[in-house]
């Protein structure tokens, strides 16, 4: 029991009594202010401010699962996206459509909320918690890639059911359903396809890979698990693994991307192929090689990742990873369903970490060493 706790008189766990009591104000008030899907009344801001403050010393978080075993449901499944401007090329909609679908199929609501975002400031856990504690929702689809380590453990404190997807830190495993795709294996695999057609000079542009300054990193797991496919088939093929030969582009700023490209062509005049972690980059790649005179894939292959409707319609038609994005979305909405299931039968389980097999779509942007 902390000094506060003891201070207080309140418990190891504390209640909406508590905060009420440490904020100085009604317990009706208190409960408008932090359970606001439910008591909808206006609080006055000095008041709603007493009681968040009281609520983070105190460390309380709604009894959100209760609440739905109390009959309270919203029957409705949330999901939170990270949408940048221009940067998808359909991926985020097509992702969205076949959740929508399943959703309906399990008699579920599909919630949908979109945050503007750019690629400096992606961190979506405070707007995670919004959903959560509105009530409109009885399960929450996490974005692991756009949340905190510290973050992912907060919002799991909270009690509330979730489903992790994209990424998801170790320390998950079991705790709650981690769907993501194999990205490490799928990025390997289409370095493998590079060795294959004799390049040895292969080069990696990706998204920003960001670091807090604390020990918790925040980052595009993602991407780093990509680099690391791309280093096991180095590796495989008995190359070694030059850092240099791997720079961040940025999807949402063209210039940013033609200067990572530029750096990557001085630094390695040889170079005679660049894995993009993401059409979007694979598409500014290629518009900047042929601003500098350069033949894609007589000079440099390319290749992209998501399969997104443009790749099939570039000239040259793009190479890239395709993702089983309606698998995908089943298996969400059926582990969400199974999550929920368990909170109503008050079940406790081990819930599976399961990553998903990608497939390499060849088409014009690569080509042998000549």
């Amino acid at each position: 029991m902390n000094s506060l706790s003891n201070k207080f008189g309140v418990n190891a766990k504390p209640t909406l009594a508590d905060v009420a009591k440490l904020a100085g104000t009604s317990l009706a008030s208190a409960s408008r202010v932090l359970n606001p899907g439910i008591n909808t009344a206006r609080v006055r801001k000095p008041i709603r401010e007493k009681v968040i403050r009281a609520a983070r010393m105190l460390g309380y978080v709604p009894n959100l699962p209760a609440r739905a075993l109390a009959g309270k449901k919203a029957n409705a499944i949330g999901y939170l996206i990270a949408s940048e401007p221009n940067t998808r090329f359909g991926l985020a909609e097509r992702i969205i459509s076949h959740l929508a679908i399943e959703a309906k199929k399990a008699n579920y609501d599909f919630l949908l909320r979109a945050v503007a975002v750019n690629e400096e400031d992606v961190n979506l856990a405070a707007h995670y918690k919004d959903m959560i504690q509105s009530g409109r929702v009885d399960i929450a689809i996490v974005d692991g890639e756009f949340v905190s380590d510290v973050e992912m453990h907060h919002l799991l404190n909270m009690g509330f059911p979730f489903v992790i997807v994209t990424s998801a830190i170790r320390q998950m495993t079991g705790r709650v359903p981690v769907i993501m795709f194999d990205n490490r294996r799928a990025f390997a695999e289409a370095t493998e396809y590079l060795l294959e057609l004799g390049h040895r000079k292969i080069a990696v542009i990706a998204r920003p890979m960001l670091k807090t300054q604390s020990e918790d990193r925040w980052r595009f797991l993602v991407e780093e698990e990509k680099i690391a496919g791309y280093r096991d088939a180095l590796k495989a093929a008995g190359l070694q693994y030059d850092s240099k030969l791997v720079v961040e582009g940025n999807r949402t700023n063209f210039r940013k991307t033609a200067q990572a490209v530029r750096k990557l062509l001085k630094y390695a005049s040889s170079l005679t192929a660049i894995l993009a972690t993401d059409d979007v980059l694979a598409v500014q790649v290629i518009r900047v090689l042929s601003q500098l005179g350069y033949s894609v894939p007589k000079d440099i292959s390319i290749i992209g990742f998501n399969d997104s409707p443009i790749a099939s319609q570039l000239i040259p038609a793009l190479t890239t990873v395709k993702l089983p994005i309606r698998k995908y979305a089943k298996l969400i909405i059926q582990q969400a369903n199974d999550v929920l299931r368990n909170v109503d039968n008050n079940k406790e389980t081990q819930y599976p970490w399961i990553r998903l097999s990608c497939r390499l779509i060849i088409r014009q942007s690569t080509a042998p060493v000549f």
